[in-house]
């Protein structure tokens, strides 16, 4: 297999301004002024303002690997991110007649298994998302499941513990061939992952779903969906929601109907290459007479040093934690 790690990072655009308040020694977040003050004291902040958070210079890259599989094979392929980083994410890329039957994080990268249903060989590409820049960040694995009757559908849900944020997550849909998933995504609201599968086989099965949860940095995520899109029997598209100003991509996902195969969902990139803040999910129909639709999402987030203190008389003395 063969990896290599892009050059271009998914940077914060707040990462220069804390590069200049390391230089200038003052920042301004609202209406209170941050100054770095007595070193041995702390900086101090006028009362009244709390969750002050100092803008990081967290960034995002990928690593991508890639495997063959031959007609009617199965196989995994796996991306590690460099010893300088973390992974936080991951997501895969490959041909509309590749069914993806799991993904999630393994040790510092991400796995991707799949199986070629075409009758050519075709290429299964895996990648993580790696978070730079962050020497105190961490990533667990935590996971849910649901059993599924034959020929039913379920929704499998994995939660973050308390304090941590979620950044990406994926599923488990082993055995090959009896469950297809067709939405894995962040939730809306709370810190969770969840999927949901079809049971394509008349006895019961267990689908899983992961979540990857991230401690050490501060901040949170949130989730980005694009347009639905409607294909025809047989038709493919695209769609690449993006994050916004100042936010980092951590991970991707896309929800669908039971008769979408979604062959793509990678980055974070950017056609013009300068801030990749873009999830990229390709798709294609595998209904034979009805109209069916999908969407794509990508989790953006907002990573910090955050300042913890209390109200003391004109000014507030503040602890600050930095990653």
């Amino acid at each position: 297999m063969d990896s290599e790690l892009t050059v271009h990072r998914a940077r914060g655009t707040c990462a220069y301004r804390s590069v200049v308040a390391l230089i200038c020694g003052l920042i301004c977040v609202g209406q209170a002024t941050v100054g770095l003050g007595d070193p041995d004291g702390g900086p101090t902040v006028e009362a009244g303002h709390k969750d002050i958070v100092f803008p990081g210079s967290y960034t995002t890259d990928y690593v991508v690997s890639d495997g063959v599989l031959a007609p009617g094979a199965t196989g995994v392929v796996i991306a590690t991110c460099p010893t300088e980083s973390t992974v936080v994410g991951g997501g895969f890329k490959t041909h509309e007649d590749v069914v993806v039957i799991s993904q999630y994080k393994a040790g510092n990268g991400w796995l991707g298994d799949a199986w070629n249903t075409g009758a050519e060989s075709h290429v299964f590409s895996s990648y993580a998302v790696c978070l730079f820049e962050a020497p105190h960040a961490s990533t667990t694995l935590v996971y849910g499941e649901v059993e599924i009757a034959g020929g039913e559908n379920g929704r499998a849900v994995a939660t973050c513990p308390s304090g941590t944020i979620v950044t990406g997550g994926g599923f488990n849909a082993y055995p090959t061939g009896d469950l297809l998933p067709y939405v894995s995504s962040r939730t809306e609201t709370g810190e969770a992952w969840y999927s949901w599968a079809k049971n394509l086989t008349r006895s019961t099965r267990t689908h899983q779903a992961f979540a990857v949860c991230l401690s050490g940095t501060g901040g949170s995520t949130r989730s980005v969906l694009s347009l639905p899109v409607w294909l025809s029997p047989g038709a493919s598209s695209g769609v690449k929601p993006e994050c916004g100003y100042g936010e980092v991509v951590t991970s991707g996902g896309y929800g669908s109907n039971d008769e979408i195969n979604v062959y793509s969902s990678w980055g974070p990139r950017s056609m013009v290459q300068i801030v990749q803040n873009e999830w990229w999910i390709d798709a294609v129909s595998t209904s034979s007479t009805t109209d069916r639709y999908f969407w794509g999402t990508v989790t953006c987030a907002t990573l910090g040093i955050f300042a913890d203190g209390f109200e003391s008389g004109d000014t507030t003395q503040w602890s600050v934690s930095v990653p």
